[in-house]
């Protein structure tokens, strides 16, 4: 197995197209990765309370800070790469 040192030293030598197709491959990827877990959070129960629609401002405001205070650093990264690719 070769380690994540290994990986980066190897995407530092790829030509620019290569690594537009190793762009395109890893976006892939990642995006299935949480496809997966968030199929198993949904399997598991872990996202019910998302299912209630709130309904007002402040019940959706509430419902957010609830949800982002259960994330961890990696999801709140990840949440934010995923808005900035979605809105440019």
């Amino acid at each position: 197995m070769i380690t994540v040192h290994e990986v980066e030293t190897a995407v530092r030598h790829l030509t620019p197209e290569e690594l537009a197709s190793f762009r395109n491959w890893f976006l892939a990827y990642d995006a299935e990765q949480w496809d997966r877990q968030i199929e198993a959070d949904v399997r598991a129960g872990r996202l019910d309370a998302l299912a209630v629609e709130p309904q007002t401002a402040e019940g959706t405001l509430a419902l957010a800070a609830q949800v982002y205070a259960g994330l961890s650093e990696q999801d709140v990264d990840e949440l934010e790469r995923i808005a900035l690719n979605r809105s440019g």
